[in-house]
């Protein structure tokens, strides 16, 4: 025969909160394979100490279990009745159930599980830390039921109180130019670098501290306009399209752009060369004023210009840094800057016989074909034949080029 055997024993479910007066139920359910026979289950609502559980109140039942060749899971109903040994103001209690017998078996302690109606509510402080000052803030779920910051808002030094034994999650918040790191203290593990991150139950007084870094600034300024200016009168896109007149007097115009979310004070080089690969002039210069993000600058030759004197293509380099950055090039331009020659007037086509003029070989011929087709080209070349002459020697003399008329 199986012997009686008892295992995993817990609670499913209890009354909370309860007032004096009250039938307080516990539902525990426990494991059981062995014989038939009559078992006590019993439920007592107390204070877990360090090495005991310190009942205060109790109830219990016997119940008959059946016989059980394998375990099968059995479900007892406790009522304990609540007296005025049970103070509010030591509200939460704890609980805890056992099934009796030779070697009693008992459940895990449930801790701060019975509210008392009426009660006051228990609280414990939750204390903020953040690292370094200023770097962010902290906001909490559930929210505090009061803070000294009078909100769900908390800085360095800040605390919040919180109803004893809740689940506190805690989400660090970094300011523009920080990020989170880690959390330390009494969140759950000691350390974590989770965001949001749970705080060891509010059982007692508890600190947690938020660590943030500073982020390394990343500058971000673009090239948006490029420019040739010409006589100092007309600008024209880079690279330019138009043919550029020899000796010209020119001047580079290029307009930047701050796309990131931190100033600078951007810095900008070119260099332009001639169609021999010599170098015409060189520019670098740093903007004086701080570039807020979103902002444009112009930088321009103030006062030199250069001159385009060889025909040919002349090409541009362009270098943009910025003071903040140090070496690292932030934008990079090269290419055609312009080209330069005289300008050749397009051919006309004249009709020999009205003075009409026409841009196109093809345009003339149409009109003449249109329009004078019955006279004959003013320049009509006629073929020249040498001729024997009597008595000896010869001319060159028009051979008629008339076909005469076939006999009949």
């Amino acid at each position: 025969m199986i012997e009686a055997e008892v295992s995993n024993v817990r609670i499913i479910d209890y009354d909370s909160p309860v007032q004096i007066g009250d039938s307080a139920l516990v539902a525990v359910e426990f494991n059981y394979e062995g014989p038939a026979t009559t078992m006590e289950v019993y439920a007592a609502i107390g204070t877990k100490r360090l090495a005991f559980f310190d009942e205060i109140i109790h109830g219990s039942k016997s119940y008959s279990l059946p016989a059980a060749s394998t375990p099968i899971i059995f479900l007892a109903l406790i009522y304990i009745k609540i007296t005025s040994a049970l103070d509010p103001a030591d509200s939460p209690y704890d609980l805890y159930a056992k099934v009796d017998g030779l070697f009693p078996e008992t459940s895990p302690t449930y801790e701060n599980v019975i509210y008392m109606e009426g009660a006051p509510v228990k609280t414990e402080i939750l204390e903020i830390d953040i690292t370094p000052v200023g770097a962010g803030y902290v906001t909490t779920n559930p929210a505090p039921i009061s803070s000294s910051t009078g909100r769900n808002f908390f800085e360095d030094d800040d605390t919040g109180e919180f109803e004893y034994g809740t689940n506190v999650r805690v989400t660090a918040n970094p300011m523009s130019g920080y990020e989170f790191d880690h959390w330390s203290d009494e969140i759950v593990g000691g350390t974590s670098i989770k965001n949001p991150e749970y705080v060891k139950p509010m059982t007692e007084h508890r600190a947690v501290k938020a660590h943030f870094q500073e982020i390394a600034p990343e500058y971000k300024v673009n090239i948006v306009a490029k420019e040739l200016e010409v006589m100092g009168e007309t600008k024209y896109p880079i690279p330019v399209i138009q043919l550029i007149l020899p000796d010209s007097r020119a001047k580079v115009w290029v307009t930047v752009r701050n796309t990131g979310y931190v100033g600078c004070h951007p810095r900008v080089q070119w260099e332009v060369k001639d169609p021999d690969g010599i170098m015409v002039t060189i520019y670098d210069h740093t903007a004086f004023e701080m570039i807020s993000p979103g902002e444009e600058h112009k930088f321009y030759e103030a006062i030199e210009t250069f001159i385009l004197r060889k025909e040919g293509d002349y090409t541009i380099q362009i270098w943009l840094q910025s003071s903040e950055s140090g070496e690292e090039i932030l934008d990079y331009w090269e290419g055609k800057l312009c080209k330069v020659g005289e300008i050749i007037p397009p051919p006309v086509y004249t009709c020999p016989y009205c003075g009409a003029t026409f841009a196109t070989k093809a345009e003339l011929d149409a009109h003449i074909k249109s329009e004078h087709p019955e006279i004959p080209p003013p320049e009509a070349e006629f073929p020249w034949v040498p001729v024997a002459l009597i008595g000896g020697g010869a001319i060159v003399a028009v051979a008629a080029l008339t076909k005469g008329k076939k006999k009949t």
